[in-house]
């Protein structure tokens, strides 16, 4: 809102900045809750009624969590926003991260999170019905899950999409500290696409 005592635009808070930027980003996004980055999310123990009551899937285990995707996912948006788990008020991806920082620009994070959205449509086009992301990223770690659950026509082609959207997400929106996706399948002698070409030799 502009001032009645100037005609320039009023400068930001910081915490307002922060906010526009995540709101530009992560609207555009989505994919933390796709399940893109991350198979579920952390949840605190007074959350897990609530979480059930919304038809969120709990995971009990040491470490309290909800299985992603997100069924309130709409599009690229939270369609619970104001009521989110509290998880989801304070993940930052590394791109999100790196913006607010100063060490990247948002046009070109927006290109980024444009180009792995089109990397994510890809997988989504070839996944079966009923199977998740998380699913379809377990794929190049156990080929007997894809080839039981996938078309044999389509098998091939899923599997690398998923390949280049883990590698992008690992480039671009998983933080260090997480460590990447693709660390087991890139550093085994048996990788991802030789097991990909064994497998297809197999079963001609």
């Amino acid at each position: 809102m502009l001032s009645p005592m100037a005609d320039a635009q009023p400068i930001p808070s910081p915490q307002a900045a922060e906010m526009s930027i995540g709101s530009q980003l992560c609207t555009k996004c989505g994919l933390c809750c796709a399940g893109a980055l991350h198979d579920n999310a952390s949840a605190k123990p007074h959350e897990i009624e609530s979480l059930r009551k919304r038809g969120m899937q709990v995971v009990m285990g040491e470490e309290l969590r909800f299985a992603l995707p997100c069924p309130h996912l709409k599009g690229t948006s939270c369609g619970i926003y104001d009521d989110r788990p509290h998880v989801c008020s304070r993940y930052r991806c590394q791109l999100l991260r790196d913006v607010e920082a100063g060490t990247a620009d948002l046009p070109d994070a927006l290109l980024k999170v444009r180009e792995a959205r089109r990397l994510h449509d890809a997988v989504q086009q070839l996944m079966p019905a009923g199977m998740s992301l998380p699913q379809a990223r377990s794929i190049p770690r156990n080929p007997q899950y894809g080839r039981e659950n996938v078309d044999p026509e389509l098998y091939p082609a899923l599997f690398l999409h998923v390949l280049a959207l883990m590698r992008y997400v690992d480039q671009h929106f998983r933080h260090s500290d997480e460590g990447p996706l693709l660390s087991e399948e890139v550093l085994t002698m048996d990788g991802p696409v030789e097991r990909l070409r064994k497998d297809r030799h197999d079963h001609v």
